[in-house]
């Protein structure tokens, strides 16, 4: 037994004669089970997850083994790095595509979600050159191989992690399918596809400005670039330099012309570049610069002499309306470099230090740099100002070192054709994108897409697979290869040397979708099966680094998109709305939320991050603060479920989703809610003999509120079904939290206790059916949802089969929609606000049921009487009435009153047309507060109208459209509601005032006559 009902003696009579039929199973399941008892009592997630996930791993191995006739779904896991531990980010992806996975499963679909993990070539070298750091090593010191085979160590070692955490959230994916980005089929597809584009003469090579960082000594991509915007003069802190260094400012210096007095003054937020410089440019429609076309100005700190061009790409407004030209080093100035022909200067070294070529500042780190040139223009008399300047600045992602724009030998990518077939598909609406506001950012995108710049000079990757010999370029899949091309076209040759660099990771991920399903072996029964993808679903930051590349390639590798519809959500954030950054200290670890951790704990992990140079001092002392205040207690353990939950349950679609450890600890109470349910109906199906779930049917004679709770289940089915058809994850969600707590736990479990108690067992017997039919149904709804709780949960209704939960029927609406009663629920509907008013006015006011006395005035009167034993069993007042409005409070009322002159009464509006009115004896105390409830109830109603009338208003609409005929009879009828309302409210008010006047009066009489005696 899991506890005993208040009716027991009751119960005990009736399951004298049948409870032996049912009960032996759960008895035995409750008795050989320690770890359920336990969990019985906390709902203790740590106690159960480890055990479910094992009968998962067997149930899925067995079921691996039969044949789903039904449609087979598709789905890739985009592939975290093997570098770290998950974040909220990868768990609010996967908690989203779970549901969607087991969603279809249970409806007899072939399930097949396909893991894997991305080699992540920056940030893996990253970390390993770090460790080898610590050993006083480098990779130069190591050399390729042996430092190849140290990241393979490192990655045996260390990527499994992430898998293991895959694993304990419960997730349905296809191991047997995992896939490493390196692995040797992987391998092979992206030499495939880098000889298949290089022979149909889609890749070449050319010097181009690219994002390099120096630390790394490597080109990046736009993606793994970071933001920092300053308003002005701000010290930053820059790997490799002892101090920070200044940024936000621009300085103004002067360029004399040639052969005159004039100059001309530009303006840099990057001094050092100075030495690049080759030319100055203005617009040619530049009235202040036109008698110096042509002209020629002196070099500030060289004997150079630089021309001036014209170039209408040059603002008139900004600044003097004069740039200075660095080709080498900034995208813009390059572009008007080739325009004019005008040399190229390359000043800054792999490793941020200056050229051969700068003079005198050759070999300074090129900040250093930039602080003597400031110091040598000033003492030249040619720095004219410097000023605070708002900047961005752009930065490494995993270094933090500053960009810099260099000019590198790079291998390039013509995206030109299949960026515009990747604009036609969405225009056509063969590919789909939701929400629909990210398809002008994939518009722009395409618009203005550059060549794909796709090698990296790293060493962990995948290798170019471009061989070099003394007559070009040729590509093969090895040295032998090679050779033969390059023989077979050229001849005889000398030397052929494999190219150093590696591909952009974000290439080999482009090719998951079909190279994951045997591309480039197209005749594989799993590329002929499972490609294209049913969707993609991910977060909207990578829409144009890897949807759109998956998309290109995709299409022109296998002649098919490889997806239709594109899902994406947003970044998760704190409650606050910030971006989640060590720096900040309001990082969330999966781990914390599922397992709790304390706030003590939570500054340990810090330390971690301040020993290992992650943050600084200052950001560390910052971050104490910010968990001290977001997390006062720590954060305490919800479980997998919870977790799950609250992910999916944000409106996932927005640009960016608020998360905060509260909520997830408020889901595992929704957990208890539904654990709470589980015992109760389990309890009262033993003691009524129920061993099976016999679902009513449309002729079994039915209590109003049992046929209320099956239309409202039958609505709640097809909501959550329409909300999961169009991929609205977090609209299910919620229609399941509000049918779950609201309607079946706070409404008919209350309901159902007067009719389990009841004298006729037909009547216990069917709410008993009934209590089941619902838990069955909302614990197969919410199995996608909750999976761990749900499982264990399930095997406890009353049934003949051990059958899982998850792999049981969806329930769909077209099995449930006979129960449906429109009618019904707006009835109940009407009657339930009326609850609602009355509760409320008892607990604001702290008036005990018992002692109140109920009258309600609507004109729904028939209704409410019609269902006034559903209104008694679930405010339990002293006594109720129902009249109409015509009759007389004071009237209606008399018999309740009678003559005491201590009575008051609590009035409420529900509606324009219905009111509820509470007569309570000695309620002095509670005057006051009804007072203050019904004045901010009148302010609430007044601004209401204000909004309203405004919106009304002409002068509102002045340069719009008139509003329809329709809309401006609904804001008509809305209008003369909150008039009535506010009407009434004005009424009680005045009763309330009154009140206090007589008992005012009162008193000072009392006091009086006291006072005479």
């Amino acid at each position: 037994m899991f506890w005993q009902h208040p009716c027991s003696v009751r119960w005990c009579l009736i399951s004298a004669r049948n409870i032996h039929s049912g009960v032996s199973r759960r008895q035995k399941l409750i008795s050989d089970t320690e770890t359920f008892k336990n969990f019985i009592q906390g709902n203790a997630p740590a106690l159960y997850e480890a055990r479910v996930l094992d009968e998962w791993k067997t149930l899925w191995a067995q079921r691996k083994s039969q044949d789903r006739n039904g449609k087979t779904i598709s789905m890739l896991l985009p592939p975290p790095n093997i570098t770290g531990n998950l974040h909220l980010g990868h768990v609010l992806t996967v908690s989203v595509q779970d549901v969607l996975a087991r969603w279809y499963h249970m409806q007899g679909f072939n399930v097949v979600w396909i893991p894997g993990t991305d080699h992540a070539g920056i940030a893996t070298q990253v970390v390993v050159e770090k460790s080898l750091k610590k050993e006083g090593l480098s990779r130069h010191n190591l050399g390729r191989d042996a430092f190849i085979n140290r990241v393979k160590k490192w990655q045996q070692d260390k990527g499994g992690h992430i898998t293991e955490q895959l694993t304990k959230l419960g997730l349905r994916l296809d191991w047997s399918r995992e896939y490493f980005t390196m692995d040797e089929h992987q391998t092979q597809a992206v030499k495939h596809a880098i000889i298949q584009l290089f022979d149909d003469e889609l890749l070449y090579r050319e010097n181009a400005l690219v994002n390099w960082c120096c630390v790394l000594k490597s080109t990046i991509s736009d993606v793994e670039v970071d933001h920092i915007l300053v308003e002005g003069k701000t010290e930053l802190k820059v790997p490799g330099y002892d101090k920070p260094v200044v940024f936000g400012q621009l300085y103004n210096f002067a360029y004399k012309v040639c052969d005159s007095d004039e100059e001309i003054v530009v303006s840099t937020t990057r001094p050092e570049t100075i030495l690049g410089d080759v030319a100055i440019a203005v617009n040619p429609k530049d009235s202040r610069y036109a008698h110096l076309h042509r002209a020629m100005v002196q070099h500030p700190l060289s004997d150079s002499k630089l021309p001036i061009v014209l170039d209408e790409t040059v603002e008139i407004e900004f600044g003097t309306g004069a740039m200075k030209v660095t080709p080498a080093h900034d995208k813009t100035d390059f572009q008007i470099s080739r325009k004019h022909k005008l040399p190229i200067i390359e000043i800054i070294n792999e490793d941020g230090t200056l050229k051969e070529n700068c003079g005198e500042y050759k070999g300074l780190k090129r900040f250093d740099a930039r602080k003597k040139i400031i110091e040598d223009l000033d003492s030249k008399g040619l720095l004219r100002s410097v000023q605070d300047h708002e900047m961005s600045i752009p930065v490494c992602s995993r270094t933090r070192d500053v960009i810099e724009l260099i000019l590198k030998p790079q291998w390039f990518l013509d995206c030109k054709q299949m960026g515009e077939k990747a604009l036609e598909v969405v225009r056509t609406g063969e590919l789909t994108i939701e929400p629909s506001n990210h398809i002008p950012a994939w518009n722009i995108w395409f618009e203005n897409t550059e060549a794909w710049c796709i090698s990296r000079q790293l060493w962990w990757g995948h290798r170019l697979p471009l061989y070099h010999c003394e007559h070009g370029w040729v590509a093969a899949h090895d040295v032998e290869e090679a050779k033969k091309k390059a023989e077979a076209k050229w001849g005889t040759i000398t030397m052929l040397e494999q190219d150093e660099d590696v591909l952009d990771t974000w290439f080999s991920s482009a090719l998951l979708p079909f190279s994951s399903v045997g591309w480039p072996n197209t005749n594989s029964s799993d590329f002929q099966q499972f490609y294209p993808l049913t969707f993609m679903e991910t977060g909207h930051d990578i829409l144009c680094f890897w949807v759109a590349r998956m998309v290109m390639l995709g299409s022109f590798f296998t002649g098919q998109l490889p997806f239709s519809k594109v899902i994406l959500h947003g970044m998760i954030c704190d409650s606050q709305g910030r971006k989640m950054s060590k720096s900040l200290g309001n990082t969330i670890e999966p781990e914390h939320v599922v397992a709790g951790i304390s706030l003590q704990d939570l500054n340990k992990t810090l330390k971690t991050s301040l020993d290992a140079g992650v943050i600084t001092a200052d950001e560390y002392q910052t971050s104490l603060k910010t968990q001290k205040s977001l997390f006062p207690q720590g954060i305490p353990e919800c479980g997998t479920d919870a977790l799950r939950y609250t992910l999916c349950s944000q409106t996932v679609s927005n640009t960016i989703v608020h998360f905060d450890p509260n909520t997830c600890a408020l889901n595992k109470r929704f957990g208890n809610k539904i654990l709470n349910l589980s015992k109760f109906t389990c309890c009262h199906a033993e003691l009524l003999g129920i061993t099976e779930i016999q679902c009513p049917t449309e002729l079994s004679p039915l209590t109003v509120p049992e046929r209320w709770i099956l239309s409202r289940l039958a609505n709640t089915i097809s909501e959550v079904n329409t909300s999961l058809e169009s991929f609205n994850v977090h609209l299910a969600a919620r229609s399941l939290k509000d049918f779950l707590y609201g309607d079946l736990c706070d409404i008919f479990v209350e309901l159902s206790k007067y009719l389990l108690a009841s004298e006729d067992d037909r009547v216990c017997l069917s709410a008993g059916n009934t209590l089941v039919t619902s838990l069955d149904a909302s614990l197969r709804l919410m199995s996608p949802f909750m999976p761990f709780l749900m499982h264990i949960l399930y095997k406890y209704l009353p049934r003949r089969s051990d059958q899982s939960v998850s792999e049981c029927s969806y329930p769909l609406s077209l099995d449930w929609s006979h129960w449906r009663d429109a009618t019904l629920e707006e009835e109940i509907a009407t009657v339930l606000d009326v609850v609602s008013a009355i509760r409320r006015i008892t607990s604001v006011n702290n008036i005990a049921g018992k002692v109140a006395d109920v009258v309600i005035t609507s004109q729904d009167h028939t209704v409410l009487s019609k269902h006034s034993d559903i209104l008694s069993n679930l405010v339990r007042t002293k006594s109720l009435l129902i009249t109409s409005p015509g009759d007389s409070l004071g009237d209606a009322s008399a018999d309740l009153k009678k003559e005491e002159s201590n009575s008051f009464t609590f009035s409420d509006t529900v509606s324009p047309s219905t009111s509820v009115h509470i007569i309570v004896r000695n309620s002095e105390k509670s005057v006051t507060q009804h007072e203050k409830l019904m004045r901010d109830k009148r302010k609430r109603l007044k601004k209401e109208i204000e909004k309203t009338m405004k919106l009304m208003s002409p002068e509102k609409r002045k340069g719009k459209k008139p509003l329809p005929e329709h809309v401006q009879e609904g804001f008509m009828n809305k209008l003369n509601s909150l008039q009535e309302e506010l009407s009434q409210v004005e009424t009680f008010l005045e009763m309330a005032k009154d009140a206090s006047r007589i008992r005012h009066a009162d008193q000072l009489s009392k006091d009086q006559q006291n006072g005479v005696s």
